[in-house]
Order: structure tokens, then C-alpha cells, then sequence
């Protein structure tokens, strides 16, 4: 694992995707703090909408200390929508034990690494995001504690801190056996903060996959979680 923020991202560095498959990652948007910079959070919208839904809001209650910086995942085409193309960070739905495209997954955590690179050894990295934006930042974070992608590549990036809204924990069996397979990850999941936020009314991401989600964290080694729950 990268010991300092500023680690040189490289195409060497990146997952590779199949030859047929193009990922085109659209507008990002930038959220200086107000006071001075302490951290940075790559924020990632749900599948159908836009950085500047979020980026809206963030400017608008702009942070003391937080810079944030807000992406848009790539038009794809989603299998659960009968290939129907919408902004979506990877190819899938809620579900606990569902099919899950970890080469999307791991070609937007690639992304996401390549944002904060430019940031200073100094300053505190982060992930979040609201429904698949917060699936996607927990796959993340998972991968940054096993210091590798799925495909063996290494993650160049250490992170500090997780806020997820809504969210659930994709390719759950898969992390969970690379944990296994790295005891070292365990170590680096212990005292990592993560904190989990899920609606008790959610439609489209069930409130029980929200506690799944903690859960599998927690049996990984997160030992630092906060959930809660929120009315809607």
C-alpha cells in the first residue's frame, strides 16, 4: 500500500478493461473549503444522475475544512434495466449476493485513485457517495486496506475515511476472501473510520442491505463503524 498521498498514477497502474469495452468518464466538479485544507472527499452520485446534482448542494453548504470533489460516473449499459445506458460507476443493482461487475468497479475506484493523486501528503483522502456511489467508495475502501484491485493490480492509494448514504457492499464474497487471502488488510481495516447512513423506507436500496453492509464490514475487521438511520 502507497504510504504517501502524492504516488505517481500510471496507466501501469490502472486494472485493465476487455478490449471491447470503453469507459468514458464525464465532468468533474471541484468544492473548495471555506477555511483551510485538511481533507479531500472523491463524492460518488447513484446510478442515473450527475456530478452536478451533488455538487450543487455541496456549494451551496460549502465545508470549514473539506474540499470535495464531485465526478460523473460513465454512460454504460445496465443488465437489471434490459441494457438500458445510464451514468452508473459499474454494472449492477442492490442485491446482496447478486452478479457484480467487479471490472467496472475496479476501473472506477481506478478513477477515483487517479483524483486524489493530485492531492498533498498532508492533507486526509476520503470516499462517499449516496446508493451506488456508496457501494461503489465501500468497494474503495476495501480495496485501499488490501493495497490491490481485483485483478492483482496494486491500489496506489491510502484513504482515511468513508461516508456512505444508503448504500450496500458489493462483491461482498469476493473482498471478503481477499481479506482472508491478505491478513494484512484486516490490520488496516482496525481503527479505519466508516460511517454508514440508510433511509427505514428506502425502496430502491433496502434498509436490510444497508445492515448487511455493516455487518461484512465489521467481520472484515472495520472496527470503527457508525450506522444510523434516517426517516424516508
Amino acid at each position: 500500500m502507497a504510504s504517501q498521498n502524492t504516488t505517481l498514477f500510471s496507466a501501469s497502474s490502472k486494472p485493465k478493461l476487455q478490449n471491447s469495452r470503453k469507459l468514458l468518464y464525464e465532468r468533474t466538479h471541484v468544492i473548495q473549503p471555506k477555511g483551510e485544507h485538511r481533507a479531500t472527499i472523491v463524492w460518488l452520485h447513484g446510478r442515473g444522475d450527475v456530478g452536478a446534482s451533488w455538487a450543487e448542494e455541496f456549494q451551496e453548504f460549502p465545508s470549514q475544512n473539506i474540499k470535495w470533489i464531485v465526478p460523473t460516473a460513465p454512460m454504460q449499459a445496465i443488465t437489471a434495466l434490459g441494457g438500458y445506458q445510464c451514468n452508473a460507476w459499474f454494472d449492477g443493482r442492490p442485491a446482496w449476493e447478486g452478479p457484480d461487475d467487479l471490472e467496472g468497479l475496479d476501473a472506477s475506484a481506478a478513477h477515483v485513485v487517479e483524483l486524489l493523486s493530485k492531492e498533498s501528503p498532508n492533507i486526509k483522502l476520503g470516499v462517499g457517495g449516496f446508493s451506488q456511489g456508496a457501494a461503489t467508495s465501500l468497494y474503495i475502501t476495501a480495496c485501499s486496506m488490501i493495497g490491490s484491485y481485483s485483478d492483482g493490480t496494486i491500489f496506489p492509494c491510502k484513504l482515511h475515511i468513508t461516508a456512505v448514504l444508503s448504500g450496500w457492499f458489493p462483491c461482498a464474497k469476493n473482498i471478503e476472501t481477499r481479506f482472508l487471502e491478505n491478513l494484512e488488510a484486516g490490520e488496516q481495516a482496525k481503527g479505519y473510520s466508516i460511517f454508514l447512513a440508510h433511509g427505514t423506507d428506502d425502496q430502491v436500496v433496502p434498509l436490510n442491505l444497508g445492515e448487511k453492509a455493516t455487518f461484512a464490514l465489521q467481520f472484515l475487521g472495520f472496527d470503527s463503524i457508525t450506522f444510523q438511520t434516517y426517516n424516508g
